[in-house]
């Protein structure tokens, strides 16, 4: 075999380079949300905290239902800083933009990669938000499991 994609190929590297567990022999852990608004209130809401180091989110695993008064939502992250210290600006619709509300979806459709996850590596954590195009109303829910890799 000629090829071989990064993470086989890494399994040849001279000095042999084994791959981060968030590409092979990691856990999958799930991340649960509930949120209620009480009044009105910010569109933004701190919805899942993903903890410090290499992690990779599984969209196709993970889903959401907002019921909004707002006619979408949009799921992105807040400012970071990448675990060799670089900085990362923030993407309030980088997961998903524009999704529809009061219908249950699945994480990651903004996402460029066909399998819809998404790589974080950080020093602190991320924090994942979840954004109403309006300023949501007393009642207003959103509830989701976000599913990745670590360790």
């Amino acid at each position: 075999m000629d090829t071989y994609s990064e993470q086989v190929g890494a399994l040849f590297d001279s000095p042999y380079t084994p791959n981060p567990p968030s590409d092979e022999g990691g856990r999958l852990r799930v991340l649960h949300a509930d949120y209620t608004q009480d009044g009105i209130g910010s569109p933004v809401i701190g919805v899942f905290h993903l903890p410090a180091g290499r992690v990779r989110i599984l969209g196709y695993l993970s889903h959401f239902y907002a019921d909004l008064t707002a006619a979408s939502v949009d799921l992105g992250w807040e400012a970071y800083e990448e675990s060799d210290g670089t900085a990362v600006v923030a993407d309030p619709n980088g997961l998903d933009s524009g999704a529809a509300v009061a219908t249950l979806l699945t994480i990651g459709t903004a996402l460029a990669s066909k399998i819809q996850d998404k790589v974080f590596d950080s020093k602190g954590g991320v924090n994942i938000i979840a954004t109403g195009a309006d300023a949501l109303a007393d009642g207003d829910t959103f509830e989701g499991d976000l599913v990745y890799v670590l360790d």
